[in-house]
């Protein structure tokens, strides 16, 4: 009797190709499991619930050496320990809408927080760096407003928005035919500014064969000494889309490197003063009322190309900084002191991030990212360090791209990539599941998986060897807070389809044995054309000492699949396969 040996999983998910083409060992489906060290599969530890937020007082989630933190615009707030709340104040007063970017810096959070009046401010553990209150009027003018609002509005799935700066016009088109949206726009003078307005116009009605299209145009004047923190608004289906001109020059993102805080304002890099975060002015007065020169700046990105793409995100790289557009990326040598002697090293065309929180330093050579076009990475060519982009994901994007189409494009710039402390695996989650990276080198391992917990998460954080996550107002840890906590939740795998290197020859299937811990069902298919199973079988430990789950099937191929429900640890490390052939093999 012949036999087919499946002894690795090393490969993981592989959607590369179908089914009955993969390579053998490979999984076309890996839900709730992960591959370990040794090649194999192990199902997810839980996340099991951690706290309950004050319904829908709190945003965002971080930890530092000295806690984990949550952020709220309230004046006090009593969050469940160890918890800290930290409170984020607007200068209008106005309600903390989202956090966009948080980073450490000297066990402090640094945060870039967004509010319900449209503006966007920067803290440092808590107190707002009113620095940005001098460099953001002198960077906005109405073009960056009208970029703003425009880049906003297309957010919203049945519209898409574009800027005409030589008429200082938005024009909104219905994303489908037949498709009506109603708009209306509106602008918040501040006293002792231009006297401005937004005026909208329906020019072309949706038919079925023509979309909606609208015009809003920027009426009036911009004086930065008022007119910064004018609120403008365009409102699609009663939704608000909702802008001040200071908050379009203000960095949405922040990264701490070499004792500074980097953002990104359009196309221009802005940094801090050296070992302060709260100083991103060029020059400032000393307690003797004199004007000292900091170590604070900006660099002009899109002086770089031919292109203005707005800036995403920063991450470190093999010492130096990548600065990641949605279609370009740029590698520059930043340094503590002197600005004039920063340089950019490498520029990366047709390739950059579309989601800021996904760029994550993976190891000691990668920074791992979610592009247009799946999970990228950046990784040095050879010794002189210059950068190339190497599709790590291209073995799960298209899944991975199957889920960005089946979310809008504000959930899919809301992913956001960890490194799991305790086993050092990527996970990106974006939306409802989590795609999980196992990269083991020593033992030839590089596996992609997914997880799906049962709800979106929102916010990852790491407090020491603890793997945190947000979702609404619910905090879980992942494995429990000793990382030994299982669920019942399904662990799913199916296996590629197996051949026996013989794809022409048809077989007699005969039994099945399984190398395992734990407790799965066995179940298995001949028709490569259905996704109908036959169970053949549980069992809790493996039977290759007992008599094998006797199937009787024929075809040219089988395919195996395992599924576990129980709140214990579970693992497949073999799997075997007997038949006979029924015509001679050629």
């Amino acid at each position: 009797m012949a036999f087919i040996f499946v002894n690795a999983f090393k490969s993981g998910l592989d959607a590369r190709r179908s089914r009955i083409t993969a390579q053998q060992g490979s999984l076309s489906v890996g839900k709730n499991i992960h591959i370990n060290r040794g090649g194999e599969v192990e199902k997810r530890k839980a996340f099991v619930p951690f706290a309950t937020l004050p319904s829908g007082q709190t945003k965002g989630l971080w930890a530092t050496k000295n806690g984990i933190y949550v952020f709220g615009s309230a004046a006090s707030l009593s969050v469940p320990a160890p918890i800290r709340y930290q409170r984020l104040t607007s200068p209008s007063g106005s309600t903390l809408l989202e956090v966009l970017s948080v980073d450490t810096y000297n066990g402090a959070p640094y945060v870039v927080a967004k509010f319900t009046d449209g503006g966007v401010h920067h803290f440092y553990n808590g107190a707002r760096v009113t620095d940005w209150d001098t460099i953001a009027p002198n960077i906005s003018d109405i073009d960056t407003l009208g970029q703003s609002i425009s880049a906003l509005v297309s957010t919203d799935p049945v519209v898409d928005a574009t800027y005409d700066a030589t008429a200082n016009r938005i024009t909104i088109t219905a994303s489908a035919n037949n498709t009506p949206f109603t708009i209306s726009a509106l602008v918040t003078n501040v006293a002792g500014g231009e006297a401005n307005s937004a005026v909208m116009s329906v020019i072309q009605y949706s038919t079925a064969s023509l979309p909606q299209i609208a015009t809003v145009d920027l009426v009036g004047g911009y004086n930065p000494s008022f007119d910064a923190n004018e609120s403008w608004e365009i409102i699609i289906n009663n939704t608000p889309y909702r802008v001040t001109p200071s908050a379009s020059g203000i960095g949405t993102s922040a990264r701490t490197f070499r004792g500074k805080v980097y953002a990104t304002v359009q196309g221009t890099l802005y940094f801090s003063d050296v070992n302060n975060p709260t100083r991103w002015t060029t020059t400032f007065t000393n307690s003797a009322g004199k004007k000292e020169d900091t170590f604070a700046g900006f660099e002009s990105l899109s002086a770089q190309t031919g292109g203005a793409e707005s800036l995403v995100t920063t991450a470190p790289y093999q010492g130096f900084l990548a600065v990641f557009a949605r279609r370009s990326t740029q590698i520059w040598q930043v340094v503590a002191g002197d600005p004039s002697d920063n340089l950019p090293k490498q520029i990366l065309d047709n390739v950059g991030s579309i989601a800021p929180r996904s760029a994550i330093n993976f190891g000691e050579m990668d920074v791992f990212f979610l592009s247009d076009t799946g999970v990228r990475s950046l990784r040095a060519r050879d010794s002189s360090n210059a950068a190339v982009v190497f599709d790590v994901g291209t073995a799960v994007d298209p899944l991975v791209i199957e889920q960005m189409n089946a979310l809008t494009e504000p959930e899919v710039a809301r992913a956001c990539g960890v490194v799991e402390p305790r086993e050092g695996r990527y996970m990106l989650a974006l939306g409802d599941k989590v795609f999980v990276y196992s990269f083991f080198p020593a033992s030839s391992i590089s596996a992609w998986t997914t997880y799906e917990p049962g709800f979106a998460v929102e916010d990852w954080a790491v407090y020491g060897n603890q793997l945190l996550c947000r979702s609404g107002d619910d905090v879980y840890i992942y494995g429990g807070v000793i990382g030994n906590v299982y669920d019942n939740s399904l662990a799913e795998v199916e296996l590629s389809w197996l051949s026996a290197d013989r794809p022409g020859n048809k077989k007699k299937f005969k039994g099945i044995d399984i190398g395992c811990e734990g407790s799965w069902t066995i179940s298995y298919s001949t028709d490569p054309t259905t996704d109908s199973y036959a169970k053949a079988g549980s069992v809790e430990l493996s039977n290759f000492n007992l008599p094998n789950f006797r199937i009787g099937a024929s075809g040219t191929h089988i395919g195996l699949k395992f599924t576990s429900n129980d709140s214990k640890p579970a693992r497949i490390s073999s799997a075997v396969v007997h038949f006979d052939y029924t015509e001679t093999p050629s």
